[in-house]
C-alpha cells in the first residue's frame, strides 16, 4: 500500500490501514508521552514492512527435518533494520559534526516557490482555503467557489513564497471600496489631469452597457473601446483603468486581474466566499466619486 507521487519522485506515501490508525493516535493531543514513544516504534515497524516489501528476491534450497525445498532469500547486499531503541542507544552527541548549520531563508523560498510553480491549480485553491479562511475572505467555498480559486491561482503561484502571502496577493478582487482610494493623495493626484477622468468615465460607461468581463478577450476589447473614445493608450490608458477596478496603482496583470473580479462576481451568495463587487459597479461608484472632487 505504497503510493508514489508523480510530481515528487522522491516522496512515497505509505497508506496501510494500521499506520493510517496509529498515526491518528500519536497526533492526539491526548495521547501521553508513553504511548507516543511506543505508536513511533510500532509505526517504525509497520514502515519497514512497507519499505522492504518491493525487495528482490533469489532461490535458495534448504533441508527441512522433512526433505529438501526451495525457498527465498534476499539478494544482493545484506541488509540491516535497526529498531528506534537501538539507535537512541548508539546515539552519542560527541559523534555529532561541530560546523554550524546555515538556515537560508532564501533558498527556502526558492524551494517553496519552486513546489507553488508545479502544483496544481486545483491542489493550490484546496491549500489556500484555510488562509483565506483566516482573512474572512471564505468560509465553506463551494465546488463552484473552488473552481474560481483554482483559476485565479496563476496570479498567486508565480508572485508569493508561501501560501500565507495568498489573501494579500487576492485582497484586490475581495476589497472592493476603490472609491475610497480617493482619499489618498496621491491617488487624487492620478486624476488632476482631464484625460485620465475621461477615462474612467468612458471606462465606466462602457461597462454598464456591456457583459460581464468573464475573460482576458472581452476586457481588452472594452480597452480597446475606451481608447477609441478617449485617444488614450499605454500608461494613460491602462493606468486609470487599474486605479478605478482596484484603487491601486499596482498588482496582477489587467487582463487576468479584471475577469478574476468579474467571474467571481457571478459566485452565488451562499458561495462561501466573501461576495465580490464586479468591475461594473466599481468602475461606477469610482467615476461617481470622481465627480465628486
Amino acid at each position: 500500500m505504497i503510493e508514489r507521487v508523480k510530481e515528487f519522485p522522491s516522496l512515497t506515501i505509505i497508506r496501510h490501514p494500521l499506520v493510517q490508525h496509529k498515526l491518528t493516535i500519536l497526533r492526539d493531543q491526548q495521547t501521553e508521552t508513553k504511548m507516543f514513544k511506543e505508536l513511533v516504534d510500532e509505526i517504525a515497524m509497520l514502515m519497514a514492512y512497507e519499505a522492504t516489501s518491493e525487495l528482490s528476491l533469489e532461490p535458495r534450497e534448504v533441508k527441512t527435518p522433512l526433505e529438501k525445498t526451495t525457498g527465498w532469500h534476499i539478494s544482493g547486499k545484506k541488509l540491516t533494520l535497526v529498531p528506534m531503541d537501538e539507535l537512541a542507544r548508539r546515539f552519542r552527541i560527541e559523534n555529532v559534526g561541530h560546523s554550524a548549520g546555515v538556515f537560508d531563508v532564501e533558498k527556502l523560498a526558492w524551494v517553496n516557490r519552486h513546489y507553488l510553480k508545479v502544483a496544481s491549480a486545483e491542489r493550490l485553491a484546496d491549500l489556500v482555503v484555510g488562509y483565506l479562511r483566516q482573512d474572512g475572505m471564505a468560509t465553506a467555498p463551494t465546488a463552484a467557489a473552488r473552481a474560481w480559486l483554482a483559476g485565479v491561482m496563476p496570479m498567486v503561484s508565480g508572485a508569493v513564497d508561501r501560501l500565507d502571502q495568498a489573501p494579500s496577493r487576492l485582497h484586490l478582487i475581495f476589497e472592493a471600496d476603490v472609491a475610497a482610494s480617493l482619499d489618498r493623495d496621491e491617488v487624487r493626484a492620478e486624476f488632476v489631469s482631464e484625460s485620465a477622468r475621461a477615462v474612467v468615465h468612458a471606462l465606466a460607461e462602457d461597462l454598464a452597457a456591456s457583459p460581464r468581463l468573464v475573460d482576458r478577450e472581452q476586457f481588452r476589447a472594452a480597452a480597446g473601446r475606451v481608447k477609441d473614445r478617449t485617444g488614450q493608450k499605454g500608461r494613460a490608458l491602462f493606468h486609470p483603468i487599474r486605479v478605478a477596478l482596484t484603487g491601486e496603482a499596482d498588482g496582477p496583470e489587467l487582463d487576468l486581474l479584471a475577469p478574476a473580479i468579474d467571474r467571481g462576481a457571478e459566485l452565488p451568495p451562499d458561495s462561501g466566499l466573501r461576495p465580490i463587487v464586479g468591475c461594473r459597479e466599481r468602475a461606477a461608484a469610482f467615476a461617481e466619486a470622481l465627480g465628486r472632487t
